[in-house]
């Protein structure tokens, strides 16, 4: 099992913010693992500084060079996704690298909180191409013909192609946003966005959510490891309390 995740309900040194995250091995499961080991920590430490756009990318990348430090030294050639969400109070940041995805669940409806990074994308193509490498068909679009997915941890061979830089994406949590679903490829494989906010629209909590959600997609025929992490924003927003907004209207 390649596939790793990580929670903190009590996150930062305050412990007011919530991290999530979700990390796809390959090549083996160090990066992953590594992964889901120290980019928290380094976050932790950035968010000390900078504000939460800010400290992602550099937790994202503080975490690449950590671990192709160690890559170089022992020859591993592991990479990893990470789909990380960073909620500070009302205010939900999602960094991804990779085709790992979040999305928010609105009843049946979904916000799709990343894009996946697969090199067919035109952007991913064209940036592939600008650096030197080739985008190649093998059973689907691959890096050099080897790797899947365009952006990632770790991928010491492929690192000029390959970046660790996350693509962000913000939004402000209002009534309504029942669950966050971040997953590995191994869901998206099989479901789209709606059909996993349909499937899981109307769960009492989000143990029975991400259960349902992984019994589904091995139902549909997914062969792929399966990690669902599912965080239940309505107890979150319940507790909270009314927002500014909604104490005046």
């Amino acid at each position: 099992m390649e596939d790793m995740h990580f929670t903190s309900l009590n996150f930062g040194t305050s412990g007011k913010s919530c991290f999530f995250g979700v990390f796809d091995g390959h090549s083996g499961k160090r990066a992953s693992q590594f992964a889901r080991d120290q980019l928290a920590k380094y976050l932790e430490v950035d968010l000390q500084q900078l504000g939460p756009r800010e400290a992602l990318q550099s937790a994202f990348m503080k975490t690449d060079a950590s671990f192709l430090q160690r890559a170089e030294k022992e020859n591993l050639n592991d990479g990893s996704t990470a789909a990380t969400a960073l909620l500070v109070g009302r205010e939900l940041y999602v960094a991804n690298a990779g085709d790992s995805r979040a999305i928010l669940c609105c009843g049946q409806s979904a916000i799709p909180m990343s894009v996946d990074h697969k090199p067919d994308r035109p952007s991913e193509r064209e940036r592939i191409e600008q650096a030197g490498g080739t985008v190649v068909y093998f059973g689907c679009a691959r890096v050099n013909g080897i790797l899947a997915t365009s952006r990632g941890i770790g991928d010491r061979e492929l690192k000029n192609w390959v970046i660790a830089e996350p693509e962000i994406r913000y939004k402000k949590l209002e009534p309504g946003d029942d669950f966050l679903v971040m997953a590995t490829d191994g869901l998206w494989d099989v479901m789209t966005n709606v059909q996993v906010a349909t499937i899981i629209s109307g769960e009492k909590n989000a143990q029975a959510a991400a259960k349902k959600l992984t019994a589904e997609a091995l139902k549909l025929g997914s062969m792929d490891n399966i990690t669902a992490l599912v965080v239940d924003l309505r107890e979150m927003l319940a507790d909270m309390g009314p927002s500014a907004d909604e104490k005046n209207g």
